[in-house]
């Protein structure tokens, strides 16, 4: 005779966060909580400069992909390539992904349809720095990324180079192991957008609520610019720092000129760049003597400025509902790092078929 009861489980509330929340439960239901962080980046490498520019990207959409162990997406592959610097290029014999994040020192079964091969696996550090590729020709591997390696990007193909379609890829799949797996198709894929252009801030998906922190300011010479001394080749935009109600504090800014911390290496570097009661910008007084010098400079080389908002603005783009799988989950988005709760039965009791429905012993 079957056994039935109306006691519910214990469950206990459990937490995952990073660039990819990954975790494993025995429930498919809907996140406890879900928040996405929105942090601006930069394009490039190296130390921006008026010669590396390197232009600082926010976000007006918010890309969240919910997945069990394939975190490889092949509806988002395109026909293209990577050129010899990283870069995406044009090719009509190749398929490329968008970037996937991977975790550091580990091995991941990567694998697509028979008809085609995986040709190359890109390299991406954590900051987009890029680190070559590896040959692969092949319709599966077990791929270990290095230790300083964050996402990659990878290439499909036909092994006698005829030209290929989206539709060609029926399958493909990326996921954490150290041995081939069977096939898992993708999850869920959806596209938050929000009517603007956001370079901090964070998304609750649960309520929809997008709290904006940052906001880029972009100075093209046109602003009121004044002379710090005759010969030190300081100019300055006087009390914007104190305007906008912020710390005087260098850690908060993205700019496309190195910035001093110091007086010391405000006076000994040019292109440089203070934050104090003024934004001060240092150049060399001997090829930029007035302001109207100073002006035409950054008239050509404009500085960009990312900066905290004393107070966030708040916008509301609905919420949306994420689920859990039974067994692993991957949930990430591309704007930066997720915080997420969900629901689980409690370890201690999971075993214990009486405990866990509360049945008498």
């Amino acid at each position: 005779m079957a056994f039935r009861t109306n006691k519910t489980p214990v469950l206990q509330t459990k937490s995952a966060s990073g660039s990819v929340a990954t975790f494993n439960t025995a429930l498919a239901m809907p996140l406890s909580s879900c928040n996405i962080a929105l942090t601006a980046t930069q394009s490039g490498s190296g130390t921006p400069s008026p010669d590396n520019v390197r232009n600082i990207n926010g976000y007006s959409n918010i890309d969240i992909s919910a997945t069990g162990k394939n975190i490889g997406n092949k509806d988002l592959f395109v026909r293209g390539t990577i050129i010899g610097d990283g870069t995406d290029g044009a090719s009509s014999w190749r398929l490329r992904s968008p970037f996937i994040p991977v975790k550091p020192d580990t091995s991941y079964s990567i694998m697509c349809n028979s008809e085609v091969n995986i040709y190359e696996i890109h390299k991406y550090g954590a900051n987009g720095e890029y680190y070559g590729y590896n040959a692969i020709n092949a319709p599966s591997n077990v791929y270990n990324f290095p230790s300083n390696v964050y996402y990659t990007k990878i290439l499909i193909r036909y092994s006698n180079n005829k030209e290929i379609y989206v539709t060609d890829l029926t399958q493909f799949q990326i996921a954490e192991s150290e041995t081939a797996l069977p096939y898992e198709p993708f999850g869920t894929y959806t596209t938050i957008t929000i009517g603007s252009t956001v370079y901090g801030g964070e998304y609750d998906a649960r309520t929809g609520v997008l709290t904006v922190t940052h906001k880029l300011r972009i100075f093209n010479g046109s602003e009121v610019w004044l002379k710090d001394g005759e010969n030190t080749g300081r100019y300055l935009v006087p009390n914007w720092v104190a305007q906008i109600s912020i710390p005087y504090n260098n850690d908060h800014y993205q700019n496309i000129c190195p910035t001093a911390t110091t007086w010391a290496e405000l006076n000994n570097s040019n292109n440089a760049c203070y934050f104090a009661s003024s934004l001060i910008y240092k150049v060399d007084n001997s090829l930029y003597p007035t302001v109207e010098d100073f002006k035409n400079f950054i008239s050509q080389n404009n500085l960009q400025v990312c900066y905290p908002l004393a107070t966030p603005e708040v916008i509301n783009l609905g919420g949306m509902e994420i689920d859990t799988l039974q067994g692993v989950n991957n949930i990430w988005a591309d704007t930066g790092d997720i915080d997420l709760t969900y629901k689980d039965l409690d370890i201690a009791k999971r075993g214990n078929f009486r405990e866990v429905f509360k049945l008498p012993s």
